[in-house]
Protein backbone atom coordinates (compact mmCIF):
# COMPACT_ATOMS: atom_id res chain seq x y z
CA UNK A 1 0.00 0.00 0.00
CA UNK A 2 2.93 2.35 0.60
CA UNK A 3 3.74 2.73 -3.11
CA UNK A 4 0.18 3.67 -4.05
CA UNK A 5 -0.63 5.76 -1.00
CA UNK A 6 2.55 7.71 -0.30
CA UNK A 7 0.48 10.25 1.63
CA UNK A 8 -0.49 7.56 4.17
CA UNK A 9 3.11 6.56 4.87
CA UNK A 10 4.93 8.58 7.54
CA UNK A 11 7.81 10.62 6.17
CA UNK A 12 11.38 10.49 7.54
CA UNK A 13 10.76 13.28 10.09
CA UNK A 14 7.81 11.40 11.61
CA UNK A 15 9.71 8.10 11.58
CA UNK A 16 12.49 9.68 13.64
CA UNK A 17 9.94 10.79 16.25
CA UNK A 18 8.35 7.34 16.53
CA UNK A 19 11.20 4.93 15.88
CA UNK A 20 10.01 2.44 18.50
CA UNK A 21 6.30 2.54 17.58
CA UNK A 22 4.76 0.12 15.11
CA UNK A 23 1.19 -0.89 14.45
CA UNK A 24 -0.63 -3.17 12.07
CA UNK A 25 -4.03 -1.63 11.53
CA UNK A 26 -7.05 -3.12 9.79
CA UNK A 27 -8.58 -0.30 7.79
CA UNK A 28 -9.73 0.90 4.43
CA UNK A 29 -8.12 3.55 2.26
CA UNK A 30 -10.62 5.99 0.75
CA UNK A 31 -10.36 8.95 -1.58
CA UNK A 32 -12.73 11.88 -1.22
CA UNK A 33 -13.51 13.70 -4.47
CA UNK A 34 -13.99 17.35 -3.47
CA UNK A 35 -15.42 18.23 -6.88
CA UNK A 36 -18.33 15.79 -6.57
CA UNK A 37 -18.60 15.68 -2.78
CA UNK A 38 -18.44 11.89 -2.63
CA UNK A 39 -16.11 8.98 -2.13
CA UNK A 40 -14.39 8.04 -5.37
CA UNK A 41 -13.69 4.37 -5.94
CA UNK A 42 -12.35 5.27 -9.41
CA UNK A 43 -9.75 7.64 -7.93
CA UNK A 44 -8.82 4.98 -5.38
CA UNK A 45 -8.26 2.47 -8.22
CA UNK A 46 -6.07 4.98 -10.10
CA UNK A 47 -4.07 5.51 -6.91
CA UNK A 48 -3.68 1.74 -6.42
CA UNK A 49 -2.20 1.33 -9.90
CA UNK A 50 0.18 4.31 -9.67
CA UNK A 51 3.93 4.16 -8.93
CA UNK A 52 6.74 6.69 -8.56
CA UNK A 53 6.08 10.26 -9.68
CA UNK A 54 2.56 9.39 -10.80
CA UNK A 55 1.72 8.16 -7.29
CA UNK A 56 3.13 11.37 -5.79
CA UNK A 57 1.16 13.55 -8.24
CA UNK A 58 -2.08 11.65 -7.58
CA UNK A 59 -1.51 11.92 -3.81
CA UNK A 60 -1.39 15.70 -4.19
CA UNK A 61 -4.45 15.81 -6.46
CA UNK A 62 -6.64 13.21 -4.71
CA UNK A 63 -5.38 12.59 -1.17
CA UNK A 64 -6.17 9.29 0.48
CA UNK A 65 -7.40 8.73 4.01
CA UNK A 66 -7.18 5.55 6.04
CA UNK A 67 -10.30 4.66 8.00
CA UNK A 68 -8.98 2.48 10.88
CA UNK A 69 -11.36 -0.25 12.07
CA UNK A 70 -9.26 -2.60 14.15
CA UNK A 71 -5.75 -3.17 15.53
CA UNK A 72 -3.93 -6.44 14.83
CA UNK A 73 -0.56 -5.55 16.38
CA UNK A 74 0.68 -2.58 18.40
CA UNK A 75 4.33 -2.14 19.39
CA UNK A 76 5.09 -5.83 18.81
CA UNK A 77 2.09 -7.18 20.73
CA UNK A 78 -0.13 -9.47 18.64
CA UNK A 79 -3.81 -8.70 19.22
CA UNK A 80 -6.01 -11.06 17.09
CA UNK A 81 -6.75 -13.44 20.00
CA UNK A 82 -8.14 -10.57 22.11
CA UNK A 83 -11.84 -9.71 22.02
CA UNK A 84 -12.83 -6.83 19.72
CA UNK A 85 -13.64 -4.59 22.72
CA UNK A 86 -10.00 -4.78 23.89
CA UNK A 87 -8.53 -4.39 20.40
CA UNK A 88 -10.74 -1.33 19.89
CA UNK A 89 -9.67 0.13 23.25
CA UNK A 90 -6.01 -0.29 22.28
CA UNK A 91 -6.66 1.28 18.88
CA UNK A 92 -8.27 4.30 20.56
CA UNK A 93 -5.30 4.58 22.96
CA UNK A 94 -2.91 4.42 19.99
CA UNK A 95 -4.74 7.25 18.21
CA UNK A 96 -4.80 9.38 21.37
CA UNK A 97 -1.20 8.67 22.43
CA UNK A 98 0.23 9.38 18.97
CA UNK A 99 -2.20 12.28 18.35
CA UNK A 100 -3.08 10.69 15.01
CA UNK A 101 -5.26 12.75 12.70
CA UNK A 102 -5.81 13.16 8.96
CA UNK A 103 -4.99 11.28 6.85
CA UNK A 104 -5.53 8.60 9.54
CA UNK A 105 -9.12 8.45 10.78
CA UNK A 106 -10.49 6.34 13.59
CA UNK A 107 -13.77 4.82 12.45
CA UNK A 108 -16.54 5.77 14.88
CA UNK A 109 -17.91 2.99 17.06
CA UNK A 110 -20.95 2.69 19.29
CA UNK A 111 -22.76 0.05 21.31
CA UNK A 112 -25.96 2.13 21.24
CA UNK A 113 -28.48 0.67 18.73
CA UNK A 114 -30.29 4.02 18.36
CA UNK A 115 -27.06 5.79 17.45
CA UNK A 116 -26.19 3.02 14.96
CA UNK A 117 -29.63 3.40 13.33
CA UNK A 118 -29.10 7.17 13.07
CA UNK A 119 -25.69 6.59 11.46
CA UNK A 120 -27.23 4.15 9.00
CA UNK A 121 -29.80 6.76 7.97
CA UNK A 122 -27.56 9.85 8.00
CA UNK A 123 -24.10 8.69 6.94
CA UNK A 124 -25.14 6.39 4.14
CA UNK A 125 -26.53 9.39 2.28
CA UNK A 126 -22.90 10.04 1.34
CA UNK A 127 -22.34 8.40 -2.01
CA UNK A 128 -19.98 5.47 -1.68
CA UNK A 129 -20.89 4.55 1.91
CA UNK A 130 -22.75 1.23 1.79
CA UNK A 131 -23.82 0.80 5.39
CA UNK A 132 -22.50 -0.09 8.82
CA UNK A 133 -20.66 -3.09 10.19
CA UNK A 134 -21.87 -4.72 13.40
CA UNK A 135 -19.19 -6.60 15.34
CA UNK A 136 -19.55 -8.86 18.36
CA UNK A 137 -17.59 -7.11 21.14
CA UNK A 138 -16.28 -10.48 22.42
CA UNK A 139 -15.16 -11.79 19.01
CA UNK A 140 -11.48 -12.40 18.36
CA UNK A 141 -10.08 -11.42 14.96
CA UNK A 142 -10.38 -14.28 12.50
CA UNK A 143 -8.82 -13.43 9.12
CA UNK A 144 -10.79 -14.58 6.10
CA UNK A 145 -13.74 -15.85 8.17
CA UNK A 146 -17.21 -14.44 7.53
CA UNK A 147 -19.83 -15.33 10.08
CA UNK A 148 -22.55 -13.76 12.20
CA UNK A 149 -19.99 -12.22 14.56
CA UNK A 150 -19.51 -9.49 11.93
CA UNK A 151 -22.56 -8.39 9.97
CA UNK A 152 -22.76 -5.66 7.36
CA UNK A 153 -26.07 -3.81 7.36
CA UNK A 154 -26.69 -2.00 4.11
CA UNK A 155 -29.07 0.90 3.80
CA UNK A 156 -30.01 -0.18 0.32
CA UNK A 157 -29.80 -3.62 -1.15
CA UNK A 158 -28.93 -3.51 -4.82
CA UNK A 159 -28.69 -6.11 -7.52
CA UNK A 160 -27.03 -5.91 -10.90
CA UNK A 161 -28.82 -7.65 -13.75
CA UNK A 162 -28.78 -7.86 -17.51
CA UNK A 163 -32.23 -7.71 -18.99
CA UNK A 164 -32.85 -8.58 -22.60
CA UNK A 165 -35.75 -9.38 -24.77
Amino acid sequence: MVHQHVDLHPGPERQRQETDATAHINGEPVVWDTATGRLSFEALQRRAAARGRTATALAAKTPAFLIAFDALQIDGTELPALPYAERRRRLEVLFAARALNAPWTLCPMTTDPAKARAWLEDWTDVSGVEGILVKNMNQRYRPGVRDRAWTKIRRRNTTEAIIGH
